[in-house]
């Protein structure tokens, strides 16, 4: 039984934006997410319906209700485990939908994501700005589209590059 879109709460609206974002930008597949009852108890599921992916998220899943949890109480996990529970629970469901190389890509992301992990912290300036992309996108005053791509704005300008320092010339 589907959840109407009226109905969810702040923290599934986020979920669903995030979700959205992330296979967008990492792995170039557009998506409409749902929430709704899904039998044999699954936490997700995908469909390939008209030429459009749309994902199925049961709120009653133990791992959708841990990152609901999340959001309100530790946000600064939000984020990390919404690309991990992309990584380990949809991304298998959508692989054949994926572009090859984005999927062989990101297959190797996974291996390497596996192996290490950093923390990083969003400016509490950044946060009151996707709160009120989520409240106008919560009011139907924005679209998801429009919501992923205000939302990459803000969290574009604090990307941090890593890498070698170059050698000191002497």
């Amino acid at each position: 039984m589907p959840l109407a879109r009226n109905e969810w709460t702040l923290a599934q609206q986020s979920l669903a934006f995030r979700l959205t974002y992330i296979l967008s930008s990492d792995y170039f597949v557009d998506v409409e997410i749902a929430y709704g009852s899904i039998s044999h108890d699954l936490p997700v599921l995908a469909e390939h319906v008209d030429g459009k992916l749309k994902i199925w998220l049961s709120p009653k899943g133990t791992t959708i209700q841990l990152i609901l949890s999340l959001f309100e109480t530790e946000y600064m996990a939000f984020d990390s485990m919404s690309k991990d529970f992309v990584r380990t629970f949809i991304f298998p469901r959508i692989a054949q939908y994926v572009p090859s190389s984005t999927r062989q890509g990101a297959e190797a992301f996974l291996k390497t994501v596996q192996r290490t992990r950093e923390t990083f912290e969003y400016e509490s300036s950044d946060l009151d700005s996707l709160q009120s992309i989520w409240a106008d996108y919560s009011e139907n005053k924005i679209s998801m589209s429009e919501a992923a791509q205000m939302s990459a704005a803000i969290t574009a300008k604090a990307v941090q590059f890593i890498g070698k320092r170059p050698a000191n010339p002497s």
